[in-house]
């Protein structure tokens, strides 16, 4: 296709895409349950559970109770709360084994899906769809991505409007129409657009070369930061590669290995002043590891040891009661189109084995 930012553009025109083909009477159906809710519970597997604990955390912050299904701090759920439950294909047994239950205890179920029929959508109450794309059950519309990223980035996106309209609508005192909830994701598209345009398309390049080249090296991606939120956004990268076949961990986990030479190392620390950031770049520098830095700031004096790659994330565009959103949305997408281009690099050179290989016979 070309550039990164080629791709990080062509991400962001298919979430437009999947944004303005969501039903509003659907949305208002959802926001409505999510301000009458006592409680919001939430739970989906793989990548999709990384983008609702990303919703949950800022739900949680907006003031209205919410927990993630399984965490250790959960409780039971009951009458009067709401279950959002996430499923591309909506045959994942698991997830409607607890729509059912949720509802069993009284608890509301609604499902954000790409298929209007589907097991998890008879265990719900109702269904939202995202029109996306997934690996397991096709979907709506292209995409340029593996797997089911641009469903996951889409559910995201709506999500992070929706808590952005139901924190404004408490600041006012005043309900907040449903029909400003699409649009305010769409125009969140739009402002990470100007971020990805703004990044230097070197610094990008350098992370994706650095990753491509540890498959013949033998080397292993390793991805943390400091902040919950952009750790699970950092997860859902990882994710992607492995299923690429480069091995990569999570630096926190139980089964994370220590770091050797040939090794890459990717930090996400948005103000560039996180101590424990700090310390963990200096660890994978000294066990020879090659670490790059994702900031939104240019400089950050205190990681000399550090390959920057610069999020230019301008202060009017920031929502004061989100101050991270954008940097880690438009994080998510950089990285997805590094994705992207892999995923694409790596059929091209399977085209071009085949084609040698058909023309050695």
């Amino acid at each position: 296709m070309g550039n990164l930012k080629e791709f990080a553009c062509a991400i962001i025109d298919e979430l437009t895409e999947c944004l303005h083909g969501m039903k509003e009477e659907e949305v208002k159906r959802l926001y409505s349950d999510i301000v009458k809710a006592k409680r919001v519970f939430a739970w989906a597997p793989g990548r999709c559970q990384a983008m609702l604990r990303c919703f949950v955390t800022h739900l949680s912050q907006a003031g209205k109770t919410a927990y993630m299904v399984g965490d250790t701090i959960t409780p039971a759920i009951g009458k009067e709360d709401l279950l959002i439950i996430a499923s591309g294909a909506g045959h994942n047994i698991g997830v409607a084994s607890i729509a059912e239950r949720a509802r069993g205890f009284g608890a509301r179920a609604a499902l954000l899906t790409i298929v209007p029929e589907s097991l998890c959508r008879n265990a719900s109450d109702y269904a939202v769809i995202v029109p996306g794309r997934t690996a397991a059950c096709g979907g709506i519309g292209r995409s340029i991505q593996p797997g089911g990223g641009k469903y996951e980035q889409s559910l995201l996106l709506f999500l992070e409007a929706v808590v952005s309209c139901y924190r404004t609508e408490k600041e006012i005192c005043s309900p907040v129409k449903e029909r400003e909830i699409l649009p305010a994701a769409v125009e969140l598209a739009e402002r990470i657009r100007q971020v990805e345009e703004g990044i230097k398309e070197e610094e990008a390049d350098s992370v994706l070369q650095a990753v491509e080249n540890t498959l013949p090296l033998n080397g292993r991606v390793f991805v943390w930061a400091p902040s919950s939120r952009p750790r699970n956004l950092l997860r859902c990268y990882l994710m992607r590669l492995m299923h690429m076949g480069i091995r990569a961990f999570v630096w926190d986990d139980t089964v994370c290995p220590e770091i050797q030479p040939g090794d890459v190392f990717i930090l996400s620390d948005r103000d560039g002043e996180n101590p424990l950031a700090k310390s963990t770049a200096v660890s994978a520098a000294a066990a020879g590891a090659r670490v790059f830095l994702l900031s939104e700031k240019k400089t950050p004096e205190h990681y000399p040891e550090c390959e920057v790659v610069y999020f230019p994330v301008p202060e009017e565009q920031k929502d004061p009661n989100m101050p991270g959103c954008l940097y880690e949305l438009s994080m998510l997408i950089l990285l997805d189109a590094m994705i992207a281009e892999h995923n694409e690099n790596l059929e091209f050179m399977r085209a071009a084995a085949f084609e040698l290989h058909a023309n050695l016979e």
